[in-house]
Parts: structure tokens; C-alpha cells; sequence
């Protein structure tokens, strides 16, 4: 799991744990998750280690800069490599891995007031655009 040790990581590895899964959590730094085997990775800047998803039976990718600061150009920068490298970065590393869960930018639908589904278009704006 890439983004376990972040707001939504830690509480799904500790409910993968709870059933009884092996979880290995992509961290950039030291430290444990949760009980979680933990791999060093640093996703913006290097490939994900050899033999880190060797066995693995899916790959949940909640990664990302955080967002809640004050943005400015370079900010920006790194909230969308942090996404999109890391993103890319896994799916070339999934050779035989069957399931890929990917989960990034709260802000796809913009600012609303009512409901929205898949089937609502985006909103506006940098974390709607954010790709």
C-alpha cells in the first residue's frame, strides 16, 4: 500500500490487518504502520523497489502530497507528482499483480451543494483538474 502511513492509509491497513491480511506499506521514511511490513520508497524520485510487490494479490495506492496549506506553484507541483509519478510509477512495476485500487484528490467535483456519483461531471478548479 502506497499512502499508508497518511489520514486514510493507517485506517485501512489497521482494517486489513483486523482480518487477517499481510499488508506492506510504502513509507518514505522509517517506522512501522500498524504492524504492516514496510517498504523504504521514495515515489517522486526513484522506481518502486525490486521484488517489493513480488506475491502481492493487489496494490492500493492512496499516495499523496497533502493538500491542506497554502498552494502556490511549486506546492502544486508537488501535489500533482506526488500523484502521477507515484501513480505511474507503481502501475509499471504491477507485472502480474491482477488489482490496482487508486485513490487520489478529494476535489475531483468541485465545490457543491448536492450529491454527487461517478456520474457527475467535474468541478473546477486545480484538484478537480488534477489529473
Amino acid at each position: 500500500m502506497a499512502g499508508a502511513s497518511g489520514l486514510l492509509g493507517r485506517r485501512v491497513v489497521r482494517r486489513l490487518r483486523e482480518r487477517g491480511d499481510e499488508v506492506v506499506a510504502f513509507v518514505r521514511g522509517g517506522g512501522e504502520v500498524d504492524g504492516a511490513r514496510t517498504v523504504q520508497w521514495f515515489p517522486t524520485a526513484e522506481p518502486v523497489p525490486a521484488g517489493a510487490l513480488d506475491g502481492v494479490d493487489a496494490v492500493v495506492n492512496l499516495a499523496g502530497s497533502p493538500i491542506a496549506r497554502r498552494w502556490n506553484d511549486e506546492v502544486k507541483r508537488e501535489i500533482r507528482a506526488s500523484r502521477v509519478e507515484t501513480t505511474r510509477r507503481l502501475v509499471d512495476a504491477l507485472d502480474g499483480v491482477p488489482v490496482l485500487v487508486n485513490a487520489s484528490a478529494v476535489g475531483y467535483y468541485g465545490d457543491r451543494e448536492e450529491p454527487a456519483d461517478e456520474s457527475a461531471p467535474p468541478g473546477a478548479g486545480f484538484l478537480a483538474e488534477l489529473i
